[in-house]
């Protein structure tokens, strides 16, 4: 998806400039050392707000990097899940859970001034629901 090395399909639903933002996450993590699918993964994983998680694996390495990204959360003695965001996603520049390669790298992604984001939070088209496009497809 779009949070990977190798993008989404060509028929995802987010914007183009979204597409392209998380491109450039990817390759920001990837000069960094850092899986930017790990990122997601760690962050889904740890966010109280998000009450199920489905990640897409396309190879036995994925499923192992999200097996190992799962038991990071779990092996910290995180039990609930808005302690574990804290932990792995403090609003301080204390990052408990991430090496120091996926430190820095989350750092550059969150800057809202400067980083891959910052056009698209800007814009608001970082939302995608696929209603459009569920909606194009019925109508033809």
């Amino acid at each position: 998806g779009l949070l990977t090395h190798s993008g989404p399909p060509y028929w995802h639903p987010a914007s183009k400039d979204l597409k392209a933002a998380c491109r450039t996450a990817s390759e920001i993590c990837g000069e960094r050392g850092a899986n930017v699918s790990s990122l997601a993964t760690l962050f889904a994983l740890a966010e109280g707000r998000v009450a199920c998680t489905l990640i897409g694996m396309k190879d036995i390495a994925e499923v192992d990097r999200a097996v190992e990204d799962a038991i990071r959360i779990v092996s910290n003695g995180n039990n609930g899940a808005q302690q574990a965001a804290e932990k792995v996603f403090p609003p301080s520049s204390d990052v408990a859970l991430l090496t120091e390669k996926e430190k820095c790298a989350l750092e550059l992604l969150r800057d809202k001034a400067k980083g891959p984001f910052a056009r698209v939070w800007s814009s608001g088209t970082f939302q995608w629901d696929g209603l459009a496009v569920a909606e194009e497809f019925w109508e033809s």
